[in-house]
Parts: structure tokens; C-alpha cells; sequence
């Protein structure tokens, strides 16, 4: 499976950075990394779902799928995205 997981995380990630490469500066990027972190992990998820029961034939039923990967995932992504300028403050002085 690791050649499914890899690769969503990976297209996920470039994704990601382009699409904030194209978007405008803002003065509080704290909405618009939110944002991004609920909706980062969704395509992976479904990756790993259509992988999982059509390549080993595991078959959750769809509100388990929905609750306990997708929600999951979009919360904790969302909060991550939230806090991302306060990490990026406090690593900032060490990586540089």
C-alpha cells in the first residue's frame, strides 16, 4: 500500500504549494492555511478508500469512511493550518 499513500501525500503536497505560489499575499494567512489544511487530506482519503476495497477488497461502509478518515482529517488538518504561522514564528530564528 505504500505505493498508493506515498504518492497521494506527495501530489497532495505539490498541490498545495502551487496553488500557494498562485494565490495572493495576504496580511493574516491564518484563514487561508485553515482552509487548506480541511481540504488537503480529502483526495488521499478517497485514494486510500478506492485502494483499499478495490485492490484488497476491504469494504467499509461509507458514514465509517466519512467519519472516521475525511472528518477526522479535515479537522485535524484545519487546525493545523490555523496554528501554521504561530510553528512558522517559532522555527523561523532556528532554520535560519
Amino acid at each position: 500500500m505504500r505505493w498508493i499513500i506515498v504518492p497521494a501525500w506527495v501530489t497532495g503536497g505539490v498541490l498545495i504549494d502551487l496553488i500557494f505560489h498562485v494565490a495572493p499575499q495576504h496580511n493574516n494567512p491564518r484563514a487561508i492555511y485553515g482552509i487548506t489544511g480541511l481540504v488537503y487530506n480529502i483526495p488521499g482519503d478517497f485514494l486510500l478508500y478506492w485502494a483499499f476495497s478495490t485492490l484488497l477488497g476491504w469494504a467499509w461502509p461509507l458514514f465509517f469512511f466519512l467519519y472516521g478518515f475525511v472528518a477526522i482529517h479535515a479537522i485535524l488538518g484545519g487546525l493545523a493550518g490555523v496554528f501554521l504561522p504561530d510553528v512558522l514564528n517559532k522555527i523561523k530564528p532556528v532554520i535560519q
